[in-house]
């Protein structure tokens, strides 16, 4: 995993999609960005929401900018955000989504054999 930390924000999930988030972000890769994980939504850098939670919304829309570099995940669509991807969650589709607003490019697939001409 790389040195560099990217700041990331979980809001309006239950404490068991919290441990699951931070167990797949911690575990889940090889190689590409790493995330920290923190509350404090001043000092984050982008951020996954649950978009059907209405506070978890109102404390996002209040960070000003942060919502420009959400993933929300769920039916109720806001106006803003980066990204918004329908439950049931895919861990694999969120992380990838970060990978792409922090400015990461996935990992190249295996070479395809040159075509003899």
């Amino acid at each position: 995993m790389s040195a560099t930390r990217t700041m990331l924000a979980l809001l309006g999930f239950t404490p068991f999609e919290r441990r699951t988030f931070q167990a797949f972000f911690e575990h889940g890769r090889e190689q590409g960005p790493g995330y920290e994980f923190t509350d404090d939504l001043w000092r984050a850098e982008c951020a996954v929401a649950d978009a059907d939670d209405e506070e978890a919304m109102a404390r996002l829309l209040h960070a000003g900018a942060l919502v420009e570099r959400a993933v929300l995940l769920g039916s109720t669509p806001h106006h803003g955000a980066a990204l918004q991807l329908p439950r049931p969650i895919n861990l694999l589709l969120v992380m990838r989504a970060l990978d792409t607003l922090v400015g990461t490019r996935p990992r190249p697939g295996p070479r395809q054999a040159a075509t003899p001409r």
